[in-house]
């Protein structure tokens, strides 16, 4: 897979003075904007370990980055196993309105990265999963997860996202298995798994249906 840099893609001049007339930062924290090392902190938190990268809940200025350059960030359709990535997505949603939970520990790979009482930790079984369920996958992820639509799920060198990132989920091969990007059946042969769950996102934007 091509690394995929967001750096490229945004216009960060434009982004600047959009967030700054819509009032979502001050003219001081524009200026900051256009930095290199912004750019590399934005590249950093759209990593599947983004989030422990640095403390988003004390930098109001790159919590409003990444609320934007998600909505800006190139279609999953620029890889090949979305059709699959899409797929199994599905499964993911159609066990949470079930709420099967030992259907869904079973679509994650462990150890996953999550937060747990706002701590970065790694949940190394499914039974440490099962425990702390309603702490990793919050109101906040479910929401994110049962509302999204098949066309707003991103994808990049490090997987697929939803949303704001409340989950990352990989199409991962075998640890022996070191085949090329561009070998016969590559795209096919992986399993998708979860890989990271984001619950310490401090941005509440998942609007809930109404009652």
């Amino acid at each position: 897979m091509s690394k995929f840099n967001i750096s490229s893609c945004i216009d960060w001049a434009g982004l600047a003075a959009r967030i700054e007339r819509a009032g979502l930062v001050t003219s001081f924290e524009r200026a900051g904007l256009q930095s290199r090392r912004t750019s590399r902190q934005i590249n950093r938190a759209l990593s599947p370990e983004g989030s422990s990268s640095f403390n988003l809940h004390h930098n109001r200025l790159l919590v409003v980055l990444l609320m934007l350059v998600f909505t800006q960030a190139g279609p999953a359709q620029e890889r090949p196993d979305t059709p699959r990535a899409v797929d199994f997505f599905h499964h993911v949603q159609q066990a949470l309105k079930n709420n099967d939970r030992i259907a869904l520990a079973g679509m994650v790979r462990y150890p996953l990265s999550t937060s747990l009482r706002r701590k970065r930790t790694q949940i190394r079984s499914q039974a440490a999963l099962l425990r702390n369920f309603d702490l990793i996958f919050d109101s906040e992820v479910r929401c994110a997860i049962l509302q999204e639509k098949d066309d707003d799920i991103e994808g990049n060198s490090h997987g697929f996202w939803i949303h704001l990132g409340e989950i990352w989920f990989e199409d991962l091969l075998p640890a022996n298995d070191h085949s090329d990007s561009k070998s016969p059946g590559f795209w096919d042969k992986g399993k998708f798994s979860i890989v990271t769950v984001n619950n310490d996102i401090p941005l509440k934007l998942c609007k809930k249906p109404a009652s």
